[in-house]
């Protein structure tokens, strides 16, 4: 062959070579970068995810606190009424002091009668803001993770979560059933909650769902 045509071939043959590399470097580059996306949405799915998770489960602990709370003694009224509000101060709801207001302007607070009833039915309020505050965030949680369809979670986390959210099913079973039943002779038939266990059953799901959640973001780096 002669050398001109030894040259064009070798000239040819560099340049389809760098068009290859230059190809198979940009389908990598399009991979990883593909990859750091998936990584950043499931990262910022979970960072939402997981707080909720754990805010829920507060919510229902002062739920179940408060449906067991005791108002009948007197002496213990300012007590109890902060214990009631601090819930609702801390989640921002302004609708409290207004309810509160409005059930002083009907009560005579002057009487132990007129105070337990004022406690009675802020306590139900509060009860209902937290159960609705509750059933917002799970909503949210089920939001986040639907926003990874593209990306499903991985079959750990998806496991970990819904046990968490049976967890918290069952609790708001049994509170709509305590709410329900609490000033009716079936309310001594319900089960006595196990605080030290349920706590325990939160705390366990929990662990096991915030290592799913960091394994699985550690792979997917």
């Amino acid at each position: 062959m002669p050398d001109g045509e030894v040259f064009i071939v070798g000239s040819i043959t560099a340049i389809i070579g760098a068009l290859v590399g230059a190809l198979v470097g940009y389908i990598l580059a399009l991979r990883t970068v593909r990859r750091q996306r998936q990584h950043e949405v499931k990262q910022e799915a979970y960072g939402t995810l997981l707080p909720l998770v754990e805010e829920t489960i507060g919510l229902m602990g002062w739920i179940q606190g408060f449906q067991s709370l005791s108002l009948d003694d007197d002496k213990k009224f300012v007590a109890n009424l902060i214990q009631l509000v601090r819930p609702t101060y801390l989640l921002g709801d302004r609708d409290a002091f207004l309810i509160l207001d409005q059930l002083e302007d009907g009560h005579d607070l002057k009487n132990k009668k007129g105070r337990q009833e004022f406690l009675e039915e802020f306590r139900t309020y509060t009860i209902t803001f937290l159960l609705m505050q509750s059933y917002s965030n799970i909503r949210e949680v089920r939001l986040q993770l639907g926003s990874l369809r593209f990306s499903p979670a991985k079959p750990e986390v998806t496991e970990a979560l819904n046990k968490v959210l049976g967890l918290l099913a069952g609790d708001e079973l049994s509170v709509g059933m305590r709410g329900m039943l609490r000033h009716t002779d079936f309310a001594a038939a319900l089960p006595e909650v196990d605080w030290t266990a349920r706590a325990k059953a939160y705390n366990d799901a929990l662990t096991v769902l915030a290592r799913a959640i960091s394994e699985e973001l550690s792979l997917s780096l």
